[in-house]
Protein backbone atom coordinates (compact mmCIF):
# COMPACT_ATOMS: atom_id res chain seq x y z
CA UNK A 1 0.00 0.00 0.00
CA UNK A 2 2.98 2.66 0.62
CA UNK A 3 4.10 1.44 -2.73
CA UNK A 4 0.87 2.61 -4.20
CA UNK A 5 1.21 5.89 -2.11
CA UNK A 6 4.94 7.03 -3.11
CA UNK A 7 3.86 6.44 -6.53
CA UNK A 8 0.83 8.64 -6.40
CA UNK A 9 3.18 11.36 -4.65
CA UNK A 10 5.87 10.95 -7.20
CA UNK A 11 2.83 11.33 -10.28
CA UNK A 12 1.02 14.27 -8.64
CA UNK A 13 4.69 15.92 -8.17
CA UNK A 14 5.69 15.87 -12.00
CA UNK A 15 2.48 17.05 -12.62
CA UNK A 16 2.46 20.25 -10.38
CA UNK A 17 6.35 20.46 -11.68
CA UNK A 18 4.70 20.05 -15.36
CA UNK A 19 2.44 23.32 -14.96
CA UNK A 20 3.82 25.97 -16.33
CA UNK A 21 5.00 28.90 -13.69
CA UNK A 22 4.07 32.22 -14.06
CA UNK A 23 7.08 34.52 -15.30
CA UNK A 24 9.11 36.48 -12.61
CA UNK A 25 7.42 39.67 -13.57
CA UNK A 26 4.04 38.89 -13.70
CA UNK A 27 2.62 40.29 -10.28
CA UNK A 28 -0.68 38.72 -9.25
CA UNK A 29 -2.62 40.62 -7.18
CA UNK A 30 -5.55 40.39 -5.14
CA UNK A 31 -8.03 41.56 -7.93
CA UNK A 32 -6.79 38.36 -10.28
CA UNK A 33 -7.93 36.25 -7.23
CA UNK A 34 -10.87 37.75 -6.87
CA UNK A 35 -11.94 37.05 -10.30
CA UNK A 36 -11.36 33.63 -9.90
CA UNK A 37 -13.90 33.49 -6.90
CA UNK A 38 -16.50 36.06 -9.49
CA UNK A 39 -17.03 33.04 -11.39
CA UNK A 40 -18.87 30.51 -9.54
CA UNK A 41 -20.62 33.48 -7.61
CA UNK A 42 -21.84 34.53 -10.60
CA UNK A 43 -22.75 31.16 -11.82
CA UNK A 44 -24.90 30.17 -8.27
CA UNK A 45 -26.01 33.89 -8.53
CA UNK A 46 -27.65 32.86 -12.32
CA UNK A 47 -29.05 29.64 -11.11
CA UNK A 48 -30.88 31.26 -7.92
CA UNK A 49 -32.56 33.90 -10.42
CA UNK A 50 -33.40 30.96 -13.33
CA UNK A 51 -34.72 28.55 -10.38
CA UNK A 52 -36.94 31.24 -9.13
CA UNK A 53 -38.24 32.47 -12.79
CA UNK A 54 -39.15 28.81 -13.38
CA UNK A 55 -40.30 28.05 -10.20
CA UNK A 56 -42.54 30.97 -10.24
CA UNK A 57 -46.58 30.31 -10.26
CA UNK A 58 -48.42 30.28 -13.45
CA UNK A 59 -51.72 31.23 -14.80
CA UNK A 60 -53.63 28.56 -15.95
CA UNK A 61 -56.47 29.82 -17.97
CA UNK A 62 -56.94 26.29 -20.74
CA UNK A 63 -59.88 27.92 -22.51
CA UNK A 64 -58.52 31.44 -23.77
CA UNK A 65 -55.44 29.38 -24.57
CA UNK A 66 -57.57 27.14 -26.53
CA UNK A 67 -59.11 29.86 -28.17
CA UNK A 68 -55.91 31.73 -28.86
CA UNK A 69 -54.21 28.81 -30.56
CA UNK A 70 -57.02 28.81 -32.52
CA UNK A 71 -56.97 32.49 -33.29
CA UNK A 72 -53.31 31.40 -34.17
CA UNK A 73 -53.97 28.82 -36.60
CA UNK A 74 -56.81 30.68 -38.51
CA UNK A 75 -54.40 33.19 -39.14
CA UNK A 76 -51.85 30.90 -40.44
CA UNK A 77 -53.76 28.67 -43.20
CA UNK A 78 -55.37 31.99 -43.92
CA UNK A 79 -51.87 33.25 -45.08
CA UNK A 80 -51.06 29.74 -46.46
CA UNK A 81 -53.96 29.93 -49.15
Amino acid sequence: MSCLLWRYVQLMTCAIVAVPADPPQARRTALSVLSWLLIPLATGFSTALWGLFAGRPRRIDLWTDVDRHDRFRAVFTRQAA
